[in-house]
C-alpha cells in the first residue's frame, strides 16, 4: 500500500527554505527603509542649502544661525521671528516630514548648531557660520556625514 503525503524531513526542509526567504526579505526591507530615510535627509539638507541662498539674496549675507522648528527651518537675520516673511528678511524651508526637529538653541562652540529629531529615526543636522561662508551637514544612518555649504571647513556633528 502506497501512502500519499510528505515525509517529516520534506516538511522541515520546506519550512527552513520559507524561513530563510522571509528572513532575507526582512533584511532587504530594512536596508531599503534606511536608504529612503537617508535620501530624505539629503534632500532636506539641499532644501536648507537653497533656503540659505535665498536668504543671501534677501539680506546680502549668510545667516549667523538657523532655527529648526518642527517640520520647518527658519533662516532669519534676527531671532525670535514672529512671522517668517521676505519683508522680515526670513526664509521658511519646509522639511516635508523628512526630519521633524527641535530647535538647538543659539548653537554650540564656534557657532556650530546640532539638532536632533523627535522621531525614533534620529537625525542630527549641523550649521556653522564661517568666515568663508557657512557649513551645513546631516548625519546619515551609516554614521557618515553628508556635507553642503560654501565653506571649505566641514561642519562636524
Amino acid at each position: 500500500m502506497r501512502k500519499h503525503g510528505f515525509t517529516l524531513v520534506e516538511l522541515l526542509v520546506a519550512m527552513a527554505i520559507i524561513g530563510l526567504l522571509i528572513g532575507l526579505s526582512l533584511f532587504g526591507i530594512a536596508a531599503a527603509q534606511r536608504n529612503a530615510r537617508d535620501t530624505a535627509r539629503k534632500a532636506a539638507l539641499q532644501d536648507i542649502n537653497a533656503g540659505i541662498a535665498d536668504f543671501l539674496t534677501l539680506d546680502g549675507r549668510f545667516p549667523s544661525r538657523i532655527r529648526f522648528a518642527g517640520e520647518n527651518v527658519e533662516i532669519a537675520a534676527n531671532y525670535p521671528v514672529t512671522s517668517c516673511t521676505a519683508q522680515n528678511k526670513c526664509v521658511l524651508v519646509p522639511l516635508d516630514g523628512a526630519a521633524k526637529t527641535d530647535d538647538a538653541g543659539p548653537g554650540g562652540a564656534n557657532g556650530v548648531q546640532v539638532v536632533g529629531t523627535t522621531s525614533t529615526n534620529t537625525s542630527a543636522y549641523c550649521f556653522a557660520s564661517r568666515t568663508d561662508g557657512y557649513s551645513l551637514a546631516v548625519r546619515l544612518e551609516s554614521g557618515d556625514d553628508f556635507q553642503a555649504g560654501t565653506s571649505t571647513t566641514p561642519c562636524s556633528i
